[in-house]
């Protein structure tokens, strides 16, 4: 209740070097965090806040914690009030969460379970379970996204479980402007409705700078890149349907300066992640290759690795 909302906020004001521990419990809080080295630590789903947390400062800490967040008409970001977890510090991490996000708006709004933002921002985001729901009650457009990294951020997620879906357009990763990512050994889920579910998208201008590898793509509408050039590599990952993906390398969007650079996924991972017998990439067999070949009647040579 809300002796244990005062804590948290109160615990973090007490200065640097500190550990907050939550009991079970709900509250409802907007909590930041800016003193560095600051440890808040729950009870895994029985500790439940209804609100949102800003880890804004060097080796903030945040681990075993439920957040859930209603997002009504709001936009643009960065805004505590739209994003559940915000990250603006440096060597962040963000372990064994749990994200309800629910996005219900009548204009323009972006909700996000995580953003990671500005130069200065770096996050590691693992064994987090990331839940978004998206519905447009108007003519506006509606979208949910389970983490961004933007404005220089690098943002590294691993083992996490992020499942979204919007009436408007989501994105289960996204890498914006001048961002970094390595993404691993996750499950990723997106759909959209007015506009397309992204498993992961670039909206910025480095595509190269991301990694993306061994991750189960499940259900997803697309894979984009809105970089103006330059190849986003999402080779070794694994599909559940493959037929089911668009790779958008020339993007339906709002602005005509966001057409993409190129898109390359074979060759694909044939076994669930986990079940790769190799340390590396380039040291495993268990993959395929997807061809297509032009119906233009010109002939092509085509090889593959024995």
């Amino acid at each position: 209740g809300s002796e244990q909302c005062a804590s948290i906020q109160a615990g973090v004001g007490t200065g640097p070097d500190s550990t907050v521990e939550l009991t079970a419990g709900t509250c409802d809080e907007e909590v930041s965090v800016d003193v560095p080295n600051v440890t808040i630590t729950g009870q895994g789903d029985e500790t439940v806040v209804n609100g949102s947390i800003a880890l804004d400062a060097t080796d903030a800490h945040l681990s075993d914690v439920r957040i859930e967040s209603d997002v009504g008409d709001v936009f643009p970001n960065p805004a505590a009030s739209n994003n559940a977890i915000n990250v603006a510090g440096s060597d962040v991490t963000v372990s064994d969460v749990t994200v309800d996000l629910s996005v219900e708006s009548a204009e323009f709004s972006e909700g996000l379970a995580i953003e990671v933002f500005g130069s200065d921002a770096s996050a590691t985001i693992t064994n987090a379970t990331i839940d978004g729901t998206g519905e447009m009650t108007a003519d506006g457009l509606t979208a949910v996204v389970g983490v961004s990294a933007d404005n220089g951020a690098a943002a590294t997620v691993r083992d996490s479980d992020i499942d979204v879906a919007s009436d408007g357009y989501s994105f289960a990763v996204v890498a914006r402007e001048g961002a970094t990512t390595d993404v691993r050994y996750n499950e990723l889920s997106a759909s959209g409705g007015e506009f397309d579910g992204v498993g992961f998208g670039v909206e910025g201008d480095n595509p190269a700078a991301q990694t993306v590898r061994f991750n189960t793509f499940d259900g997803v509408d697309t894979i984009e890149n809105k970089a103006g050039s330059g190849e986003l590599d999402v080779t070794g990952n694994y599909w559940t349907n493959l037929t089911d993906v668009e790779f958008l390398t020339d993007a339906d969007t709002f602005d005509e300066s966001q057409k993409g650079g190129e898109i390359t996924y074979a060759p694909f991972l044939t076994v669930e992640p986990d079940e790769v017998d190799a340390e590396s990439l380039d040291e495993t067999t268990q993959f395929g290759h997807d061809l297509v070949v032009p119906a233009d009647g010109t002939p092509h040579s085509v090889a593959f690795p024995a």
